[in-house]
């Protein structure tokens, strides 16, 4: 019997586990499988945006052009596709698909506390006491002091 010496995979393959190369091999079959026909990647074949499942930054929108998949960005002064809630702030998109923060004084933080409430100035996020007398049932207290405190 003679012996062969092993044949070397080549270096890209070799450095990864073999459960990664398998995982890397099977996810487009076990994506359509779960999902249907969904392309994942640019210039992939497309009847419509939603056929193109692909990764998105905060200011891309998929998009079906030509019969291929690909990546847009979302008109100036759009919301971005990822929001914070309650960091009074809202994160918009540029006209070079770029995202900035801008004050959004509607996007309160949610109260911390039964004598407080949630507020934003100019983009600042704060909690305000409520007025003195108000009903509560923190720390066993009966009423707040006004100075966000709920008291006996």
């Amino acid at each position: 019997m003679t012996h062969r010496p092993a044949r070397r995979a080549s270096t890209a393959t070799a450095r990864r586990p073999a459960p990664l190369r398998a995982a890397l091999l099977l996810a487009p079959l076990l994506l359509a499988a779960c999902t249907g026909p969904v392309a994942t990647t640019a210039s992939a074949t497309c009847q419509a945006a939603s056929d193109c499942a692909m990764v998105l930054g905060p200011c891309q929108q998929a998009a079906c052009s030509g019969g291929r998949c690909v990546l847009a960005s979302l008109p100036a002064g759009s919301s971005a596709n990822s929001q914070t809630s309650g960091d009074c702030l809202r994160l918009s998109c540029d006209a070079a698909g770029q995202v900035s923060s801008v004050p959004d004084d509607g996007d309160r933080p949610a109260a911390a506390g039964q004598c407080v409430v949630g507020a934003c100035t100019a983009g600042v996020a704060s909690q305000v006491p409520v007025a003195a007398g108000l009903p509560c049932t923190d720390t066993e207290g009966t009423h707040c002091n006004g100075l966000g405190a709920c008291v006996k």
